[in-house]
């Protein structure tokens, strides 16, 4: 009885154990396959996270491609706009240098019109006082004639000697009149010899019409330097004008009976010095004793110089009110002192 219990425990505990092994195996075969299918999981996890990440790595590549195409769109653009905007600033460049050139040269044509309105104007003004002041000569020596033909005819001894003294005075007067159209091409440019000599043909028929026998006019030339001489351009009848004031001006004075005009040149830093002197009463005498002028003198040398300083290329003339001026005044003796300066441009 007590084997047959024995037996049958054993047999229940031998059922039991291999229930418990067939549990376990099948716990651990149960494992294994989780633990394969968690293996399993994981390798597609993994495969997953690989692949996003692939993904991530291609869009952001893609986003940074694209950027970058963005960017070089941009830039491209910029560029493009900056040139256009540099070639139209370069355009816009030109064209108002263009604007700027054309105005000056409008501008400089017109001041250039207006420059040779006033010269053309000036220049015709100056030779009309020309006419004016040869035809007050001629008309003032002429109408000595019948004076100075009574004079001659009762001071000779033959009407022969007269008759010879008014040929040489009309002769002299014929040659006076020429000499203002024998100026060169240009009537209004001369040269100082040429001047001189003109000047002596007036100072002789104004000294037989008009003063004593025995009165003395000397013009002494100075000037030894041949340019200036010959070759200095200098406006028509301003040197003849001013000899003649010394004459007519400077015989005033009843005292006296000679008179000595002088020219002289001196070479100055940016030219020439021209300096007519004379001995005669002076400017002041003549004022104080009412002496008459037409005015003409002054106005024509006033003309005379500023169409020169307007027209010539080489020199201007500087010919303040102080250049005219008594000798008295500054102790030099009696006379009349005239300075002109050629200054270069």
């Amino acid at each position: 009885m007590d084997i047959i219990e024995e037996r049958s425990k054993n047999e229940k505990l031998q059922s039991t154990v291999q229930t418990l092994e067939a549990q376990k195996k099948k716990a651990i075969a149960e494992d294994s396959a989780q633990s394969r299918l968690n293996q399993k999981q994981r390798a597609e996890d993994s495969a997953a996270y690989n692949r996003l990440q692939a993904e991530n790595a291609n869009s952001r590549s893609n986003s940074e491609t694209e950027k970058r195409i963005a960017a070089e769109k941009k830039r491209e653009q910029t560029d493009r706009l900056n040139t256009r905007i540099t070639y139209q600033a370069i355009a816009l460049g030109f064209l108002f240098i263009a604007f700027l050139i054309l105005s000056i040269i409008v501008i400089l044509r017109a001041r250039k019109d207006r420059k040779i309105s006033k010269i053309t104007k000036i220049v015709l003004h100056q030779k009309l006082l020309l006419k004016e002041s040869m035809t007050h000569d001629i008309k003032r020596l002429v109408l000595s004639l019948p004076d100075a033909l009574k004079d001659w005819a009762d001071s000779q001894k033959t009407k022969d000697s007269a008759f010879s003294k008014l040929v040489t005075h009309s002769e002299n007067i014929g040659h006076y009149v020429l000499s203002f159209f024998d100026t060169g091409k240009d009537e209004t440019i001369t040269s100082i010899s040429k001047e001189i000599e003109k000047a002596k043909l007036y100072v002789e028929t104004y000294k037989v019409t008009t003063l004593p026998d025995d009165y003395i006019i000397s013009i002494i030339n100075e000037i030894n330097d041949p340019y200036v001489l010959n070759d200095l351009p200098v406006p028509a009848h301003l040197l003849n004008n001013f000899i003649k004031n010394s004459v007519e001006h400077g015989s005033a004075d009843d005292q006296q009976s000679e008179i000595t005009i002088r020219l002289r040149s001196t070479i100055i830093p940016k030219g020439y010095q021209i300096i007519v002197e004379d001995d005669g009463c002076g400017i002041n005498f003549a004022k104080r004793t009412g002496g008459t002028s037409t005015g003409l003198g002054l106005q024509l040398v006033n003309d005379a110089i500023t169409a020169y300083n307007l027209t010539n290329r080489e020199f201007k003339i500087s010919f303040p009110k102080a250049s005219i001026f008594d000798k008295e005044d500054k102790n030099m003796g009696r006379g009349t002192i005239v300075i002109l300066e050629f200054l270069k441009k």
